[in-house]
């Protein structure tokens, strides 16, 4: 008789949850996918999804305070689990008050949608390199929801490139491709191994 693991279905339906996330907001990947607003152009939550709202010109990411605790609310996924399995555990694991996902190096000093990563354990960030190409960029924000959402390990994606960003949680969205040169990205790997106690979070 074949068993499913905890862990094996835990980690399926994340998968499941964060790829139903992608399959949304992946038509809308490009350099700088952004959502401009204005004080007489401001339905955030009616072009986008609800929780976006209009600040300093861009509408905010719905998801900033977790892709699975956005989807998750959704009465319909405690209809779809019994009450004692794995997924209506992990539904309300994500769910609760006090909990809120990882935060990460590119996150505002004092967000209120993430909780440092000392309260989990303390891991070091882990930086998820995608270079430049829209396939493997999915997939990291898939890894990036897992290990921020549910394995407590604070983590953001490299681009190669200083001061460029295409972090899942990125306030307004904004997504810079990565590099692609061979050479520049073993630069990046070398960086990251001469880093003090291997730790990223110093190279912006």
């Amino acid at each position: 008789m074949a068993v499913t693991t905890p862990t094996i279905t835990t980690t399926k339906m994340a998968l499941h949850v964060a790829l139903s996330l992608l399959l949304t907001v992946v038509k809308s990947l490009a350099a700088d996918p952004r959502l401009a607003c204005n004080s007489t152009n401001h339905r955030c939550a009616e072009r986008l999804m609800e929780g976006s709202q209009c600040i300093d010109g861009f509408c905010t990411n719905p998801f900033e305070g977790g892709c699975l605790k956005f989807f998750l609310q959704d009465e319909a996924y405690a209809d779809k689990y019994p009450e004692n399995s794995v997924e209506s555990k992990l539904r309300r694991r994500v769910l609760s008050p006090e909990r809120k996902r990882i935060c990460n190096s590119e996150d505002p000093e004092s967000s209120p949608f993430c909780q440092s990563a000392s309260k989990d354990g303390g891991y070091s960030e882990l930086r998820i390199f995608p270079q430049n190409w829209d396939s493997p960029i999915a997939t990291s924000w898939m890894m990036q929801i897992i290990l921020s959402e549910i394995l407590n390990v604070p983590a953001t994606t490299e681009t190669g490139r200083a001061n460029e960003n295409n972090n899942f949680y990125n306030r307004k969205m904004k997504t810079d491709f990565g590099m692609s040169d061979l050479d520049d990205n073993y630069d990046s790997f070398q960086n990251a191994f001469d880093a003090e106690g291997g730790d990223c979070t110093i190279y912006k």
